[in-house]
This record gives C-alpha cells, sequence and structure tokens, in this order.
C-alpha cells in the first residue's frame, strides 16, 4: 500500500453490488484505498479495537445491529463512518455518531470525496491512535440546557432508595424532578406505589439506539407517582437486562431526560469498575449506568451505616468514585440510622475522614451528616405515603450545599427555522 491511502473496512450483506464495486476499484489501484470486507459487524467492531488503524469503516445501513454504539466506537478509536444508504436514508445517522452517508448507487469520485471529507490518510505503520473525526453533527451543534443531576449511591441496606426519594420529593415542591431508578436491582416502584412498570429503563435506552427522540417523545417513559409530585422511570423488570443496554445508547438516555426536567434523580449501584480496571468488556458494560451517572452528576449523595461495617462500605464506595474522576466538592456524606450508635457521631465522622486521608491523600474529605431514619417508616412506605417533611428538607439541604441556589431552566426543544411562504401566510 502506499503512503497517505486510505485504509477502509467494510461490511455489506452478500451480493452487494457497491462493495463489489468498491473492491474492483481497490484492485484497479484507481482509488488510492485498500479495502478489507468483513462478514460481520462484530468482525468490524473487533478490527476497529484492535491496534491497526482504519480511515474509515463503511456500512450498508442495513446491517443488522447498526447502532449508535457502534457508530460511537469507531468515532472514539478515530475512524470515520459512511453509512451507504438506498434513497431515503432510515435513519438520521450523522445525529447518532456517524461521519455522513453515501446514497447508492455512487462513483468513485463520490466516494473519494467523502473520505477527503471526513477522513485521514493512513500509512502501512500507523497504529492505532485516535484522533477527532469530524462529523457533521459537531458543525453548529445546539447547546441546550440541562437539568442538574443528582446521583444517590450506597451500600446494599444503607437507605440509598429511601434517600432518593426523599430527594426526589423534597425539590418536586418547587421544581419539575425526574426519578430514575438506574439499579440493577430496581425497587423505587415498589416503594412509590407506581403499578406501571412499562416503558421502562430499558425501553427508554433502546429508543436511544437508532434515534434521538424529541422532548415531547419521552413523555411515556416519565409515569407520574400516585402519591407524589414527580416522575418515576421505572428500573430494569430484571438484574439480567443489562445485557440490552448499550453504553452509549445509555449517555444519550440520560442526557434526554435532563432535558425533559428541572432536575434529574438517580439511584445507582455501587459498581463503578470498567474494561480499563478488570480487562472485561462485560463488566464495563453492566456498569454503564453507574459509571455514566456519576461522571456527569452534579452532585454525589453516598449513604452509610454509623457501624463497623458501614463505614468500611463508604470509604471504599468514596474512594471508588474518586478513582474515577469525581471531584470530591461534589461528594456528600450522609450516615442513616435509628436509635442508640455503636459508634458516636465525632468517633464515626473522625474515623471517616483519617480512612479517606489515607486512601486519597490528594483531596480533602467531604462533609457528612448524620440523619436518623423517620419514625414508622416501613408503614409510610407500605401505603406509598410521602416522607415528613423534616427528613426530607434536610436532605435537600445537604444537596443544596453543592448545587447551589443557580438553577438553569432546560429547554423543552430546539427552536426550528420556518421559511418564509411555508406555513401559508403571506410573508
Amino acid at each position: 500500500m502506499r503512503a497517505a491511502t486510505f485504509s477502509l473496512v467494510t461490511v455489506a450483506p452478500p451480493r452487494t453490488d457497491w462493495i463489489t464495486r468498491l473492491t474492483a476499484w481497490s484492485n484497479e489501484g484507481s482509488l488510492g484505498v485498500e479495502v478489507i470486507r468483513c462478514i460481520s459487524l462484530e468482525e468490524l467492531r473487533a478490527r476497529i479495537g484492535s491496534i491497526q488503524r482504519f480511515s474509515a469503516a463503511i456500512i450498508d445501513e442495513s446491517m443488522i445491529g447498526l447502532d449508535r454504539d457502534l457508530l460511537m466506537l469507531a468515532r472514539e478509536t478515530g475512524c470515520a463512518t459512511i453509512v451507504i444508504t438506498k434513497g431515503i436514508a432510515r435513519h438520521d445517522w450523522e445525529s447518532l455518531g456517524g461521519s455522513g452517508t453515501i446514497t447508492d448507487p455512487f462513483g468513485p469520485e463520490d466516494l473519494l470525496h467523502a473520505l477527503r471529507c471526513w477522513a485521514e490518510p493512513t500509512d502501512r505503520h500507523d497504529l492505532h491512535r485516535p484522533t477527532e473525526v469530524l462529523t457533521t453533527d459537531t458543525i453548529d451543534a445546539p447547546t441546550a440546557p440541562l437539568a442538574p443531576l443528582v446521583a444517590v449511591v450506597g451500600a446494599g441496606g444503607t437507605g440509598t432508595s429511601t434517600a432518593a426519594a426523599a430527594l426526589a420529593q423534597g425539590f418536586s415542591a418547587t421544581l419539575a424532578v425526574t426519578l430514575v431508578d438506574a439499579a440493577l436491582d430496581g425497587s423505587l416502584a415498589l416503594m412509590l406505589g407506581s403499578t406501571n412498570l412499562t416503558p421502562s429503563l430499558q425501553q427508554l435506552v433502546e429508543a436511544h439506539r437508532l434515534a434521538t427522540p424529541a422532548p415531547e417523545d419521552l413523555v411515556s417513559f416519565l409515569h407520574p407517582c400516585p402519591h407524589h409530585h414527580f416522575f418515576l422511570v421505572p428500573g430494569l423488570r430484571r438484574h439480567r437486562d443489562w445485557t440490552s443496554l448499550g453504553t452509549h445508547a445509555v449517555g444519550a438516555s440520560v442526557v434526554s431526560l435532563r432535558r425533559t426536567c428541572q432536575l434529574l434523580i438517580a439511584d445507582i449501584d455501587p459498581d463503578f469498575e470498567g474494561e480499563s480496571e478488570t480487562g472485561s468488556f462485560d463488566i464495563g458494560d453492566r456498569n454503564s449506568l453507574s459509571r455514566i451517572i456519576t461522571r456527569s452528576a452534579d452532585a454525589i449523595l453516598v449513604t452509610g451505616r454509623p457501624d463497623l461495617v458501614g463505614v468500611s462500605r463508604l470509604v471504599r464506595i468514596i474512594s471508588d468514585l474518586i478513582e474515577l474522576g469525581v471531584g470530591a466538592g461534589r461528594i456528600r456524606i450522609v450516615m442513616l440510622g435509628g436509635g442508640r450508635r455503636a459508634l458516636g457521631t465525632g468517633e464515626t465522622r473522625r474515623a471517616i475522614e483519617q480512612l479517606l486521608r489515607e486512601l486519597q491523600p490528594s483531596h480533602n474529605p467531604p462533609p457528612t451528616a448524620f440523619l436518623d431514619f423517620p419514625k414508622g417508616l416501613d408503614s409510610m412506605l407500605l401505603d406509598a405515603r410521602p416522607l415528613p417533611e423534616l427528613f426530607v428538607n434536610s436532605l435537600r439541604s445537604i444537596v443544596d450545599s453543592v448545587l447551589g441556589s443557580e438553577w438553569p431552566t432546560p429547554a423543552t426543544s430546539d427552536p426550528i427555522p420556518i421559511a418564509p411562504g411555508s406555513l401559508g401566510i403571506a410573508s
């Protein structure tokens, strides 16, 4: 292969005309490209993730499995993605992360022009060096304001879901609040007395695989709670349903939810390991909900129990958050309990601060607050009744110390330009 040529990886159904023509152009040497044909999207995914660098991936839009996650994977590795369409495209591939589209039939000049616009030539000895890939959606992209995101996380049995519900109740008095159950073993629908379990988080993420729904199209995913003034996105029906969640589709879903409300609160799991820590793609995909939400959260409330095991687990969670890149200033600790405590308040706070300074010496320990569970909490949850105002307002004040008093109002939709005369009115 000559220097500064385009290295292409392609995939299309059998006996596709355009891939036959592309192979012929490559063999003739008239186009200055080197083509590697894949028989499936899985092979293409493996080649893109390998050490070899490719200029572009050319994919037929009829391939089953082509979605946002594959296009964004190629984009992250510096490989442009060109989708071959027939007439009107089935989806808005550019908004999903694709570099652009070409309508079949096309000639060598059309392909070469697209490659010069969107792809970078490669050399035989080029290895995998991710670069910025120009896509049409990066040009004049709208910057609609996003609602603040609050993540609530803690070890099992520390009152994480209770705290998330209390925060949603507290802020819903003045704001349009959405509560999303992002734990793999979700229970918020049960606690809040919601009987509408579909569409749930799984269907919301699925809707973002091949599109970016408009804010008005997300109404069906927001379930009003019968005894509360906020909306709930129910969690997964079964723990194993995480296998259907694409990482980039999860990220797009979170952004969409933040555009439909004034405050988004998420109940998440305390598992933040990814591929870089474990060497496993599966672990990274399973923990994508927690990793994506914590990285983009404006405030993170970590719940714990004021006992020996509770402090140990809480310190580990906070250390994991800091290692994930979360600033300690965004974290607040709340120790939830009731009755007599084995460890005193001052003793517990000193233990937390000492352990965190040993694990993360370059970060100041987050502030710690102590709250008792409301009396009769079990009966309140059984009847799906609102929680006491004192408990709710105490939690809200903790989060307010991070978010402050400025609350951006997200746009419900981007403005659409109207051409003069298009509405049937004299311009």
